[in-house]
């Protein structure tokens, strides 16, 4: 039931690695997620706070997000007190992105949507205000990391 959460997000993993972003504002690394705005469900949450931390979109995402939704609609949602989170393929990830530059978003962090990951991980701008700052592969066994937000190391070490 969408009322006993209060935030979502997604863990991209290959089972080897995960995708993670550096957020200057927490001095953390994290993964990729935030607060439910009213009336989402899990899924509508999880997917828009990723597409923005990933893209900063300059444009508007509505019918990305109705798109991906429905894609990843039997995507389990693991829970954790009330933050929950799906755990979605690298595939997956090329997936959203193409479908992204498919509904012609525009971002504040990339001349073109990137459609694979070194483009993703590379070719990023960030700006001052950047949310999350830098991208990065992080061993999916990360354990002691400094500067790995402990939520977020609780989360790799659940699923993996």
């Amino acid at each position: 039931m969408p009322s006993e959460f209060r935030a979502a997000g997604i863990l991209f993993t290959d089972g080897v690695h995960v995708l993670a972003g550096y957020q200057p504002s927490k001095a953390s690394i994290s993964g990729f997620g935030g607060s439910r705005e009213r009336g989402e469900s899990i899924r509508q949450t999880a997917i828009r706070e990723a597409i923005e931390e990933l893209l900063e979109p300059s444009s508007d995402i509505q019918f990305l997000l109705q798109v991906l939704v429905i894609r990843y609609k039997e995507s389990p949602a693991v829970r954790k007190g009330s933050y929950r989170f799906l755990i979605l393929s690298f595939e997956d990830l090329l997936r959203m992105l193409q479908e992204a530059k498919a509904a012609g978003i525009k971002s504040t962090l990339y001349k073109s949507i990137p459609t694979t990951i070194a483009a993703l991980l590379n070719k990023r701008t960030p700006t001052l205000l950047s949310e999350v700052t830098e991208l990065m592969l992080l061993p999916a066994k990360t354990t002691g990391l400094s500067g790995l937000d402990p939520q977020f190391a609780e989360d790799i070490a659940s699923v993996m």
